[in-house]
């Protein structure tokens, strides 16, 4: 975790819907949706529009020192916190039947992961995604990183990179998932930017 500050903005006992905020590579939930005057999920629960929604901001380890910590442990560790018991009356992220996920960058890359990994878990629900310039295919930024940090083991600036087989496998198998005819979920998606 690279943050000791709580991830529920707002939990309800009889909430149906969840917005939860995925940061992004070397970020933190409390930097990451944070301008010099706005909070993302501050607004979000400020917005009457949105009052019918618990707001979720998890965390998950990156930085410099994340060295072999990968995709999927990054996506491992969320799963672990959507299923915990979390909020004041008990209740994991999990347990709600709306669930809309906000990723920035990288953060995209592991809620695309965590859906397709964790499928069984979404049964029954209704999955919004919002990606906000999620590398998919990968991200140009990672190979300029590298050059300035190749002496440095870092899994996850690896996995960022280009043409790498691992985006290649996910991005095929989630696009299979969005468009399996069996699916008992229902998933919609935008996206801000996508290279």
């Amino acid at each position: 975790m690279t943050s000791q500050r709580k991830p529920w903005i707002r939990a309800r006992k009889d909430a149906e819907a969840a917005i939860i905020f995925i940061h992004g590579v070397n970020s933190a939930a409390s930097s990451c949706w944070q301008s010099k005057t706005s909070y993302w999920p501050e607004l979000i629960r400020r917005d009457k529009r949105f009052s019918a929604f618990d707001i979720f901001a998890p965390d998950y380890f990156t930085g410099l020192d994340a060295s072999d910590y990968g995709i999927a442990d990054c996506a491992s560790a969320l799963v672990r916190q959507f299923q915990t018991s979390s909020t004041p009356h008990g209740r994991a992220l999990f347990s709600y039947g709306k669930i809309i996920i906000v990723a920035h960058s990288f953060g995209g890359v592991i809620a695309r992961y965590i859906i397709e990994s964790q499928r069984e878990k979404f049964s029954k629900k209704t999955i919004g995604l919002v990606l906000m310039a999620s590398p998919s295919r990968g991200s140009i930024w990672a190979e300029i990183i590298r050059f300035f940090t190749w002496p440095i083991n870092h899994r996850q600036r690896d996995e960022l990179s280009p043409f790498n087989s691992l985006l290649d496998d996910l991005d095929n198998r989630f696009k299979r998932l969005v468009h399996a005819e069996n699916l008992d979920f229902k998933i919609i998606g935008v996206e801000a930017y996508e290279q």
